[in-house]
């Protein structure tokens, strides 16, 4: 009951903030990621990745836009898709030990700039 409580309370600047950690740590583990045949996927598309996640932060920190953080998240979502694709549905460990709540975190928080409770809020 507590957590649906501090749901409620979250605001869209606190959620955009917890998204961009969440970005961030999908970056962090993708650089740390061995691939078993050692394959550059992890730092390929950290590379990709981190550079969105740069824009992202300047859109949410500096800019403070809501329709800037939406562009750059359209443009993360189908890499965060074949990241994801590649750790639920194959055999890579990008996230060994979090049971991939840092993928469930994202997937809750993607579509915060398009909710209508956040529609009168600005960052």
């Amino acid at each position: 009951m507590r957590s649906s409580l501090c749901r409620n309370n979250m605001s869209l600047q606190t959620d955009a903030f917890e998204l961009l950690a969440t970005l961030n740590g999908v970056v962090v583990a993708l650089e740390r990621f061995e691939h078993p045949n050692g394959e550059s996927y992890g730092a390929d598309m950290a590379a990709q990745l981190g550079l969105l996640v740069a824009e992202f932060e300047h859109a949410v920190v500096e800019e403070r836009s809501k329709d800037a953080a939406v562009a750059t998240l359209d443009e993360i979502g189908p890499l965060m898709q074949n990241v994801n694709g590649a750790a639920t549905k194959g055999d890579l460990m990008i996230f060994p030990g979090y049971d991939n709540q840092v993928l469930d975190t994202y997937w809750r928080l993607n579509t915060i700039f398009r909710e209508s409770r956040y529609a009168a809020e600005s960052l």
